[in-house]
């Protein structure tokens, strides 16, 4: 480990002994989060590229009419959507 980190971890050990006790449940959350976070991108970047083969002709044929689709505007947004169905 080099310097840096090491001195970071240190200051926020030190930091840490001056959160109040009724912030450490919000403090808990917050790191969980952070290492959560770290593990699902260190998943991200060991993933294959492609676990999933090539696309089928169906597949490709059905992503070109979405593309079609939005440049003819045949598109509504989420919102619009929502409201359409009464969301």
């Amino acid at each position: 480990m080099s310097a840096v980190p090491a001195r970071e971890r240190e200051e926020v050990r030190r930091l840490l002994e001056l959160v109040p006790d009724e912030d450490l449940p919000t403090l808990g959350r917050i790191v969980r989060a952070l290492v959560a976070e770290t593990a699902v991108f260190a998943a991200f970047d060991k993933a294959p590229l492609d676990d999933e083969g090539e696309l089928s002709d169906e597949m490709i044929a059905k992503l070109a009419e979405s593309d079609r689709a939005i440049v003819e505007g045949r598109v509504v947004s989420h919102e619009e959507g929502r409201q359409r169905l009464g969301l």
